[in-house]
């Protein structure tokens, strides 16, 4: 998955902690997916190797952003953008 943080005026935001992860139960066995990584100076990140099929949790984290947290199914999982308010958790 490859993706871009910005702020609501297009401003990359570099150093935003980017994580994924997806919870699978099978035959009584946990399986969890848990990739993590952080943006550069223009806002992108990539995370390689998610497992595919499987609907994660993308949770994007700064001291001075707050943390955000997004359902996505798996379909999802090629491009992502946000763009989070300033000083909003």
């Amino acid at each position: 998955m490859r993706g871009r943080v910005v702020a609501p005026d297009g401003a990359a935001l570099g150093d935003v902690r980017v994580v994924a992860t997806a919870i699978a139960f099978e035959q009584g066995l946990q399986h969890v997916d848990w990739r993590e990584c952080r943006t550069n100076g223009d806002g992108r990140f990539e995370l390689a190797d998610l497992v595919r099929g499987r609907a994660h949790a993308l949770m994007l984290e700064s001291p001075a952003l707050g943390r955000r947290v997004y359902d996505l199914a798996a379909s999802t999982l090629v491009a992502f953008t946000s763009r989070i308010p300033h000083g909003t958790i």
